[in-house]
């Protein structure tokens, strides 16, 4: 019997690039979330960049969170 999986998706649009939002994102969601099983699509049109995270863990694992808030309204 398969053990039941939660799967999140969470959505950005950015003028970072991947190198740049993959730092910023790592500092986000580390160090709690270091064992999530994540999956990053990323796509680009006029400069602005779109990225979809996926999230998959046990049910009785899910612990993701943000540890920090938007800093300003003038960072991208």
């Amino acid at each position: 019997m398969k053990a039941e999986k939660i799967v999140q998706f969470v959505s950005f649009e950015t003028t970072l690039d991947s190198e740049q939002f993959i730092a910023e994102w790592e500092q986000y969601t580390r160090p709690l979330n270091s064992d999530l099983d994540v999956t990053m699509q990323q796509s680009e049109k006029n400069g602005v960049f779109r990225y979809l995270v996926q999230h998959r863990c046990a049910s009785g694992d899910f612990q993701f969170v943000v540890t920090k808030g938007k800093r300003s309204s003038r960072i991208p």
